[in-house]
């Protein structure tokens, strides 16, 4: 007499097309990595357009603004850009706050885009709008004029950088700083920015 089927007798594994893969037969395909967030870690490609056409030059693409160093906090949008490319947006947001008094929350300022430049974020400010307000018209200038606020600069601090100047103070990082501890800076870009009342 042979013995009850399975009884004291290790199953054997099934075998079927989800044992079949790359690997061979038998054997389970190992577990697939996590595909990384679209973004992290990847500088996106700016879109090409009549946007390229600006007072720089023809054809010469306007600087995307890179990452933040730590500062938060301070009464000033931060925007996310203690952990994100999104110095334009928050350069642009901060305009808003020291035009009209209204502040545009964080989320509403990463939702505009990282690693824009900043014709970009102020076209997008233009478009959509910030905290429900829009942007009413904005004009690259070759100087800073002090008489005009607010100007969102383009600067290289080492690394490209937006920052919103109010008289002889930036603000960056959430914070105002004044433009003297950015000594070694070079102004790229100038902005004139108006919002809608």
């Amino acid at each position: 007499m042979s013995p009850r089927p399975g009884v004291g007798q290790r199953p054997k594994p099934a075998k079927g097309p989800h044992w079949l893969h790359a690997g061979g037969v038998g054997r389970r395909p190992k577990p697939a990595k996590a595909a990384p967030r679209p973004g992290v870690g990847q500088r996106p490609k700016p879109a090409k357009g009549p946007h390229w056409l600006h007072a720089g030059g023809v054809g010469r693409r306007p600087k995307r603004r890179g990452l933040a160093s730590p500062g938060a906090g301070g009464g000033w949008v931060l925007g996310g850009n203690d952990v994100r490319e999104s110095c334009a947006a928050a350069a642009v947001a901060n305009s808003l706050l020291a035009a009209t008094g209204v502040r545009a929350a964080d989320e509403e300022v990463l939702d505009l885009g990282e690693g824009l430049s900043i014709e970009d974020a102020l076209e997008l400010a233009a478009e959509r709008g910030l905290a429900g307000i829009r942007l009413a018209s904005f004009t690259p200038v070759a100087t800073i004029n002090r008489g005009f606020l607010p100007l969102v600069l383009g600067v290289e601090l080492p690394g490209p950088h937006a920052v919103l100047a109010l008289g002889d103070s930036w603000v960056t990082w959430g914070q105002r700083y004044p433009s003297s501890a950015f000594a070694g800076a070079v102004v790229e870009e100038v902005w004139e920015v108006r919002w809608a009342a």
